[in-house]
């Protein structure tokens, strides 16, 4: 048994939706009265000099060479220097420029002081295991 369904406020008006848009066709466009509003940074000057360099090069190296992390950070900072050169943000690129340089060179250091570490590792090992092997091949000679 199928329940109709109607209006209570306006029983000539139809419920669902299929029915509203054939009795009614699409809605009308309305226009505000209200001005619009935009909020846009203000322009800054260009630099006299060149453009701060973005260090893409370096952080590419970080990052294969050295300390990936670091040169990942150091890479985005790089892009976002890009970026605000094309917006003309000049101030912010070369504050993300320096930003990318600090972290390339803060993980090429990292990477040095990682490689330094594990070669004076692997010597300590070396040495132990010479220790213990020398002696065993001595004590066995005749």
């Amino acid at each position: 048994m199928e329940v109709e369904k109607k209006n209570l406020l306006n029983p000539e008006v139809p419920l669902n939706e299929a029915e509203a848009q054939k009795s009614y066709g699409a809605a009308p466009e309305y226009q505000s009265t209200q001005p619009t509003i935009v909020y846009a940074p203000a322009p800054q000057q260009a630099p006299s000099g060149p453009p701060p360099n973005d260090y893409l090069v370096l952080a590419v190296f970080t990052i294969l060479c050295c300390f990936w992390p670091l040169g990942l950070v150091a890479l985005i900072k790089s892009i976002e220097t890009r970026t605000k050169l094309r917006e003309g943000r000049y101030d912010d690129a070369a504050k993300a420029s320096k930003e990318s340089k600090m972290f390339s060179l803060i993980g090429i250091v990292v990477g040095i002081i990682t490689l330094v570490f594990s070669l004076v590792l692997v010597a300590i090992v070396a040495a132990i295991q010479l220790a213990v092997v020398i002696p065993s091949i001595t004590s066995q000679s005749p």
